[in-house]
């Protein structure tokens, strides 16, 4: 599954609840994410 996804204040990456529920992700899972940049922002 591949997500575009923004960083938010403080850096923080927050995964939607939907993607969350679909995939089965609970509070204290590992979620293993690679890093690709897009622009120059």
């Amino acid at each position: 599954m591949t997500l575009r996804l923004r960083v938010g204040r403080k850096s923080y990456i927050i995964l939607p609840k939907a993607i969350r529920e679909a995939v089965g992700i609970e509070e204290g899972d590992e979620v293993i994410v690679r890093v690709k940049k897009i622009g120059d922002r």
